[in-house]
Order: structure tokens, then sequence, then C-alpha cells
């Protein structure tokens, strides 16, 4: 699923600042090349709620990232 489908079934957009975009899709991109899963980069634990998008971001429609926000 791309960014752009996971924020809209969220009810959510991806950020329009493309440099805060690019940020978290590196730090994503470095810690499923270490780990194989793609952990939130903001939040501290990497468990099954961790996994992007976040369970705070699946309950809450909120991203700590950056990477979606409000339509």
């Amino acid at each position: 699923m791309s960014i752009v489908e996971i924020a809209e079934k969220f009810g959510m957009k991806v950020n329009p600042n493309l440099d805060r975009v690019g940020i978290v899709l590196d730090k994503l991109a470095h810690i499923q090349r270490e780990t194989g899963i793609r952990y939130c980069p903001c939040m501290p634990s990497r468990d099954k709620d961790t996994i992007c998008p976040c369970k705070f971001m699946r309950e809450k429609q909120v991203c700590r990232c950056g990477l979606y926000v409000p339509k």
C-alpha cells in the first residue's frame, strides 16, 4: 500500500512539505533495512503498535512524524 493510500484509508493526506516527507521516508527506509519492518521512526519502542502507520495514527488519526496531516 502506498503512503497516499494509507493516508486516505485513515482520512488524512500526505504532508505537502516534501522536505518533511523525504526525511521521514528516509528514516523509515533505514529502519526497514535494519529490521525488515517499517517501524515508526518517531516512536521509541519497536513492537506491533509502532509499525507504520502506528497505533496512534490508526486510532487517533494523528501522525507524530509529520508524514501524514489532516485533510
